[in-house]
């Protein structure tokens, strides 16, 4: 089976090589790259540039034009800013602000509306609470009437309310089941300093 191998790879090398040239026929060859070729596991085979003996060709190469470009208008993302209500719900519910921050971030990246967990948890909404966490520690933060586990601002409020309801910030970080290691260093970006 090796020989075999070995005679296409020679053969391969040598059709390869013939294709490369000097720019005139009467210039010496054009000196080649050492072809390897693995055959199986540790086996290789090196074909030196002294035993390729490439014929003089002339080879013309045309470059390919890059496809022309269209300009066009993206309306940047719109960015929305909590950190007014991460203060806000912080200081109502004695939870650093900056420890919201980091949760919303960890949890959708900061985002608002409807979200689902694709894992299959459950979990959905800005700060990620499953439906009946979210029922039990509502809050209705933006003073509509209705708390929503959609809405940002109820979600950031409810999750200050149960952070604060599970005794200290390290029972209700645990307990809330987040990435808390990436919390607290998202909150220590902004400050937290526990």
């Amino acid at each position: 089976m090796i020989p075999t191998l070995l005679t296409g790879v020679l053969t391969s090398a040598l059709l390869l090589s013939s294709s490369f040239s000097s720019a005139t026929p009467s210039a010496a060859p054009t000196p080649c790259v050492v072809f390897t070729q693995t055959l199986s596991a540790g086996c290789t085979v090196s074909l030196p540039e002294k035993e390729l003996q490439p014929k003089a060709k002339e080879i013309t190469v045309s470059p390919t034009p890059l496809p022309t470009l269209i300009p066009i208008s993206v309306a940047p993302a719109q960015t929305t800013s909590f950190e007014e209500v991460y203060k806000q719900a912080g200081a109502k519910y004695g939870v650093p602000w900056q420890v919201l921050y980091g949760l919303h971030m960890t949890e959708t990246g900061g985002r608002d509306g409807y979200i689902m967990n694709h894992s299959g948890s459950g979990a959905r909404g800005p700060m990620q609470f499953m439906p009946g966490t979210f029922t039990a520690y509502a809050v209705d933060g933006d003073g509509d009437g209705k708390p929503d586990i959609d809405n940002a601002v109820d979600a950031i409020y409810t999750a200050a309310n149960y952070l604060a309801k599970h005794g200290s910030l390290d029972n209700g970080l645990r307990s809330y089941g987040g990435n808390t290691v990436g919390t607290l260093a998202l909150a220590r970006s902004r400050g937290f300093n526990p």
